[in-house]
């Protein structure tokens, strides 16, 4: 009679904790928190429980544009997912499983009906960012819809709308003294980095190596091998003649420094494409504060086994360009000067273009210059207003450089 009184009392409790988790599935309790995990490099939610970890995995939607890894850590208490947008955005059901399984990528739908216009999806977009301070979002608001009003629309650029900001700095390195306004016209800006499968096309068609040819450089490409080397990377080891002519192969050209680092600070001179809080890993492709290149998981040996990522595995800036701090430095066409003091009127006004526009030959003038910082940097490297020279042909001192290119 005690045995049966034990297991009636037992198959009681069991049910009890099963209509409990049931609630607790359903339950505000559940409410995820997004936060970035510095030791594992991961971005997480964390939730309360494992009958949470499941409603989760039942009812969230995931971005399918990247390959969306979904993990539950080993405390059965968060969820570790591998790229922001998986997080923030939402445009199709993700079916997911606890055995690691990847979604397949789908076509991202374009949306020609004013239904539905960009601009809304846009500021969806805007809002649903964690990193951003609500005046930041204002901003990005404003400026998407000024974005809107552009004259054309180029298939993986971003308009950049006319108008005034501040350029350089009076705070920081000499080379960006004096802070000055200047007006920047309308132009357009590559959305992403140039990454290693871009530029393969146009070596497959013959081009961008021309200055092997020329003898203005003496390597196309990166020197650090496969690590560096996948489709979706940043292209790196480019000279700044490889860049020009990439570009020019594109119908595009590069962008010269001002409207580089407009497309990078915005209309109110942000310190960085967020704002101004600190460069993070949580924000860019630099190096941590514990010394993790490429904000990789673990610190290795040697250095350059902690490679660039992925081009956009970060939230987009202003004006939704993505990268425009870290991952890789991005050639400008600009002659470089020790200052825009030393450059005079050639830096001033209306659209600079520095000394000579940026034509060779330039009298006195043989550097170029590079912007944005790296994933070999730290944050310092990564505001708007850094300035960092180089010889155009990329050697004898030889550096891991890509670039983007505009348009007018």
């Amino acid at each position: 009679m005690l045995k049966l009184i034990i297991v009636f009392y037992l198959l009681f409790f069991l049910s009890y904790c099963e209509s409990f988790e049931k609630k607790a599935s359903l339950s505000p309790a559940c409410e995820k928190k997004f936060s970035y995990n510095p030791v594992s490099g991961n971005m997480e939610y964390s939730v309360m429980n494992r009958a949470c970890i499941k409603k989760f995995f039942m009812e969230t939607e995931l971005n399918t544009r990247v390959d969306c890894v979904i993990t539950e850590a080993s405390n059965g208490a968060s969820l570790l997912v591998n790229d922001y947008r998986c997080i923030l955005d939402s445009p199709s059901k993700l079916l997911a499983s606890m055995e690691k399984k990847k979604v397949e990528e789908k076509p991202k739908t374009v949306v020609s009906n004013s239904s539905e216009d960009p601009v809304s999806e846009e500021i969806i977009r805007i809002n649903k960012n964690p990193l951003l301070s609500p005046e930041v979002k204002s901003v990005f608001i404003r400026i998407a819809k000024e974005q809107n009003k552009c004259r054309n629309s180029y298939k993986g650029m971003k308009c950049i709308p006319a108008g005034e900001f501040i350029r350089g700095s009076n705070s920081k390195f000499s080379n960006e003294h004096p802070a000055e306004k200047v007006y920047i016209s309308e132009f357009y800006m590559d959305t992403y980095e140039v990454t290693n499968e871009d530029f393969r096309k146009c070596l497959d068609a013959g081009k961008c190596s021309d200055c092997l040819k020329t003898k203005k450089c003496k390597k196309v490409g990166p020197n650090y091998g496969w690590r560096y080397r996948a489709p979706k990377q940043p292209i790196l080891g480019i000279s700044w003649y490889s860049a020009k002519e990439y570009c020019e192969f594109m119908g595009k050209r590069l962008p010269t420094e001002a409207e580089w680092e407009k497309a990078a600070r915005g209309p109110e001179s942000f310190l960085y494409p967020w704002g101004n809080t600190k460069a993070t890993c949580m924000h860019a492709i630099i190096e941590d504060e514990l010394g993790r290149k490429g904000c990789v998981e673990k610190k290795v040996y040697p250095p350059k086994d902690m490679p660039t990522r992925e081009i956009g595995t970060r939230p987009p800036g202003i004006y939704g360009l993505y990268d425009m701090a870290g991952n890789s430095w991005e050639w400008v066409n600009d002659f470089y000067t020790s200052s825009y003091a030393k450059c005079g009127e050639a830096c001033k006004g209306k659209d600079p273009r520095g000394p000579c526009a940026g034509k060779e030959p330039c009298k006195g003038h043989q550097r170029k210059i590079v912007k944005g910082g790296s994933w070999w940097w730290d944050y310092s490297h990564a505001r708007g207003a850094r300035r960092r020279s180089h010889d155009p042909k990329n050697y004898p001192e030889y550096h891991h450089f890509g670039f983007r290119c505009a348009k007018d």
